[in-house]
């Protein structure tokens, strides 16, 4: 007997109308700074290979580029816990909302 995964079998996806859209729109500039840093440091890890630098000199700003995207994924997911998932819980859709969230956490850990 297949073991049921109760996230995806009980929880029925959230009812709104159209695509959802991100909650985080007040913090949309942030946002968007920090992805532009991000990029600017991989561009720099990018020349860092091609002028041969020393691997621990490089993979120590791999870890600064992880870390940086790491703290983009915590702002976004106090936003949408903030925002969407408070939202849910208010239009009595709270289970499907933190069902999704604790997914997503989920996927985290496996990384």
């Amino acid at each position: 007997m297949a073991e049921l995964d109760p996230v995806r079998e009980l929880a029925p996806a959230p009812t709104h109308h159209g695509p959802r859209r991100g909650g985080y729109q007040a913090s949309k500039r942030e946002l968007l700074v920090r992805f532009q840093r991000v990029q600017g440091q991989v561009g720099g890890l990018q020349r860092m290979v091609e002028e041969e630098r020393y691997c621990p000199e490089v993979l120590v700003q791999i870890r600064s580029v992880t870390a940086a995207l790491e703290q983009i994924g915590y702002l976004l997911l106090r936003e949408h816990l903030g925002h969407c998932v408070s939202e849910g819980i208010q239009r009595g859709e709270g289970d499907q909302y933190l069902d999704e969230v604790m997914e997503v956490i989920r996927g985290y850990g496996r990384h």
